[in-house]
């Protein structure tokens, strides 16, 4: 029965839906190509076969089927990814978790799902029960309904060192299985069990669900002002527990976040709760205030649309612009609702301002925007030098930006907003650019005489014939033509016709022109007469169908073997030359400090090499 479960599950799902979920793809061919989510990298290395239903990394060599990569992503066990894509697909498994896996009922992880869990409950009582009054109290006098307090299981700890140790005891849980569940401490001097001591004293207590509504551990709140220790106090990191990982509410905003288009961000739990209250069931927080790329990675499998809504003031404003730093490398997008100093979600709801708060949110800004908007408050846009440090911030953050449509389109906005030509925006963004790819510095040896850098026009054969090979790519592939911006620094292109042209093809595709560098280069053929060039044009041995694993490989050994491996290896030689005519002390350091760096290029070259050899 479980065997046919499971072969009707993965027959039900196409496996670049479900990673498509997790991580952005892009069409190659027949199949799918990605930045590994399994290592770190800059270039796509990370390929899904929609024929074959798998997925593998060149980079990595991490490869398998749908179930393989949700427990490598999510780091589960085969049970729990089982759990994640029936629901995906809508089949029900069998109802004893025997049929399922093999796995001992002893395991660790499921003991301490099942403190929490039981805890929860328990502390959810104590708050509805006598010895829970003031805090029930306090909650209600907030603002929060008897049924959201249900819904988000609130509870209670009492004012007392071994409350949980002795409800722990009593159902059968040892000390250190609650030690190891984080809901209580032992002292660090001393191994004695008697030092042991319940974590979560006289505060209210939130429950943290994962995704599938395990709760994995809690968050602590004080309950009034004059309570001793932090506002907050969480579960540590346990095995089931991992605060960058773990998004609050996200359990029960799933479906809201279906319904809404978008997910509501908020800073905290009671944030969250007001919320919910609201009618803005999409609402989620992190597990302190900036996200982690884990964590936007987990909202990126339930919609590519996010609005910030932070406090108002500076800290808020802060945490904004920091957790764009992990929505951008994943494909989110983001808007901002913009909240005056002093105002929060929470206060906006129990001074009985619903309507303000759907106000804020229906106007939400887009982030860019809101980032333009800070740099004009801060620098005066109407003198030159303000002009400058606005234009140089924002450019130097729209980089960041995959899509280059959008990079277009807010420059075209920041033209506007500053009153100058669109034309001078873009070229600024293209100088930008060219500054980011030159090397920091030169190496005379007393800040004088030649540098390292190698004459562009320097080229052997094999080196040139590379170059021709990328140019091809850049002309036959616009998504290769993109890569190339990161995967070849500018500074090592030749200053030949072939060189020329390819610096002219990912300038225009760092524009967003990607095909109006490919007319331009047809139509610039009859100046310069190029023989290479009309063999890239009208011979081109890539632009042919070709398998993605072939077009890959050709790609990785010209660009790395033929070409990047020989400049630098060239480069190497030529600092090593300047080194041995004893140059200045200072110079000597920067030398050998980009000897390091290139012997470090080096390596990373290699690896490469043998990850598709």
């Amino acid at each position: 029965m479980f065997e046919q479960t499971k072969d009707r599950i993965k027959e039900s799902l196409d496996i670049s839906d479900v990673i498509n979920s997790y991580i952005p793809l892009k069409r190659f061919g027949n199949n799918y190509k990605a930045l590994c989510p399994f290592h770190s990298e800059k270039t796509p290395s990370f390929s899904v076969n929609t024929e074959k239903q798998i997925y593998y990394c060149f980079g990595c060599q991490k490869g398998g089927d749908v179930f393989q990569f949700v427990m490598e992503y999510e780091q589960i066990d085969f049970f729990n990814a089982l759990k994640i894509l029936s629901e995906r697909a809508g089949i029900p498994l069998p109802e004893k978790r025997s049929d399922c896996e093999s796995t001992s009922s002893g395991n660790k992880k499921d003991e301490l799902l099942k403190i929490n869990h039981l805890l929860a409950t328990w502390f959810h009582e104590n708050l509805v029960s006598n010895n829970g009054k003031s805090a029930l109290d306090y909650i209600l006098n907030r603002g929060v309904s008897q049924d959201v307090l249900n819904t988000f299981a609130i509870g209670f700890a009492p004012e007392s060192w071994d409350n949980v140790l002795r409800w722990g005891k009593k159902n059968g849980f040892s000390v250190d299985s609650l030690l190891q569940a984080g809901v209580c401490v032992q002292k660090t001097d001393s191994g004695n069990q008697n030092s042991v001591y319940d974590r979560f004293r006289n505060r209210l207590m939130f429950p943290i669900w994962n995704e599938l509504g395990k709760v994995i551990g809690f968050s602590g709140r004080v309950l009034g002002k004059d309570d001793t220790g932090g506002k907050y106090i969480n579960t540590p990191e346990t095995l089931v527990f991992h605060k960058g990982k773990v998004l609050y509410g996200l359990n029960l905003a799933r479906s809201g976040i279906k319904k809404h288009g978008f997910a509501l961000v908020c800073e905290g739990q009671m944030d969250v709760i007001a919320c919910h209250q609201s009618g803005y069931t999409n609402t989620i927080a992190p597990m302190g205030t900036a996200f982690t790329e884990a964590q936007a990675r987990l909202l990126k499998r339930y919609t590519d649309q996010v609005t910030f809504l932070f406090d108002g003031d500076a800290a808020g404003q802060k945490a904004v612009i920091k957790s764009i730093d992990s929505f951008l490398p994943v494909g989110l997008s983001a808007k901002v609702a913009v909240l005056e100093n002093g105002e929060d979600p929470d206060t906006l709801v129990r001074g009985g301002n619903t309507g303000r708060l759907k106000e804020k949110i229906d106007n939400a800004i887009d982030y860019f925007v809101y980032r333009m908007n800070i740099e004009l408050s801060r620098h005066d846009q109407n003198t030159p030098s303000g002009k400058t440090t606005i234009t140089e911030n924002i450019l130097t953050e729209l980089l960041r930006i995959e899509s280059l449509v959008a990079r277009g389109e807010y420059c075209r906005i920041l033209a506007k907003r500053l009153n100058i030509p669109e034309n001078t925006v873009l070229q600024e963004l293209k100088r930008i650019i060219g500054k980011r790819n030159k090397p920091a510095f030169s190496y005379g040896t007393d800040n004088s005489g030649p540098g390292v850098e190698s004459n562009p026009n320097q080229i052997d054969s094999v080196e040139k014939q590379a170059e021709i090979i990328l140019l091809e790519f850049a002309v036959y592939y616009k998504e290769y033509a993109e890569r190339l911006l990161n995967d070849l620094p500018l500074r090592y292109l030749s200053g030949g016709a072939v060189g020329s042209a390819l610096n002219e093809m990912l300038a225009h595709t760092e524009q967003g022109e990607w095909q109006e560098g490919v007319s331009a280069l047809i139509k610039d053929m009859g100046e310069h007469q190029s023989q290479d060039i009309n063999k890239v044009i009208n011979d081109p041995d890539l632009g042919t169908d070709m398998r993605s694993e072939k077009l890959e490989r050709i790609y990785i050994k010209n660009l790395y073997e033929k070409f990047l491996f020989r400049k630098v290896k060239a480069k190497m030689k030529e600092i090593q030359d300047l080194i041995n005519k004893a140059p200045s002390k200072s110079a000597l350091k920067k030398l050998k400090i980009e000897k390091a760096k290139l012997n470090e290029e080096s390596r990373q070259i290699s690896q490469r090499l043998r990850n598709v050899s």
